[in-house]
C-alpha cells in the first residue's frame, strides 16, 4: 500500500474545498481534483482495489477531453446531445460514475466523524451511492469483500491521523463536496443512468 501518511487528507480536503469555491467547475480542476482521492481506495483495502483502477481510469478520460469540453457542464450536454451520456466509458457517464465515487467516500467520513466502526461506516455509504449503480453480482462481491476492511484505528493510523485531526479533515471535506456533487448531480436531472 502506498503509504501517503500525514499529508493525504489535508491534500484531499484542501483540494475539493477550493473546487468548491467555484461558481463553475471546470474539467481540468475536477479532474485535478480527482487525483488527491485515489489514495483512499488503497488505505481501504483490496476490496477497492479495482475501484481505484475504475476511478483512475475514468479520471483519466475526463481529464484527455479537459481541452475540448472545458466546464463539466459541457462534458454532460455533449453527452446528452450525441445520446452517448449513458453510454459505458463516455466522459458524461465516466463524470456521473466519478462523482458517485466521491460521494462514496464524502459519507464513509461522515459516518466515521459521527462515531460509526468502519465496516458500518463502508457498507451505509456503498449503499447510498454505489449500489444503486452496481448488478447484483457487483454489489455481492464487494459486501464479501468488506470483511477485509481495516478497523477504524487501523484506517486512521495508516493516514496518519488522531481521531481529532482526522475529524477536522473529514468535516471539511463531507462540507466541500456536498456543494461539488450536487452541482454535478443537477447537471444529469432527467438521465437515468443504467447500472453496469
Amino acid at each position: 500500500m502506498a503509504h501517503e501518511g500525514p499529508e493525504f487528507l489535508p491534500r484531499l480536503t484542501a483540494a475539493f474545498v477550493e473546487l468548491g469555491t467555484r461558481d463553475v467547475l471546470e474539467t481540468r480542476e475536477f479532474a485535478d481534483a480527482c487525483v488527491t482521492v485515489l489514495p483512499i481506495f488503497n488505505y481501504l483495502g483490496s476490496v477497492f482495489l479495482i475501484a481505484r483502477n475504475e476511478f483512475s481510469s475514468k479520471r483519466d478520460s475526463i481529464a484527455a477531453v479537459a481541452h475540448r469540453l472545458p466546464m463539466l457542464y459541457d462534458i454532460v450536454e455533449e453527452g446528452k446531445a450525441n445520446n452517448t451520456v449513458t453510454v459505458k466509458n463516455s466522459p458524461g457517464r465516466n463524470l456521473h460514475r466519478l462523482m458517485n465515487s466521491i460521494l462514496f467516500i464524502s459519507l464513509i467520513f461522515q459516518n466515521l466523524a459521527n462515531g460509526q466502526a468502519m465496516k458500518e461506516a463502508v457498507a451505509e455509504s456503498y449503499e447510498r451511492s454505489l449500489a444503486p449503480m452496481h448488478t447484483w453480482v457487483v454489489r455481492a462481491g464487494i459486501k464479501t469483500g468488506m470483511m477485509a476492511l481495516p478497523t477504524r484505528e487501523d484506517f486512521l493510523r495508516a493516514l496518519g491521523e488522531t481521531e481529532s485531526s482526522a475529524l477536522t479533515h473529514m468535516q471539511a471535506f463531507v462540507q466541500a463536496t456536498e456543494r461539488v456533487v450536487q452541482e454535478i448531480a443537477r447537471l444529469y436531472q432527467g438521465v437515468t443512468m443504467p447500472r453496469s
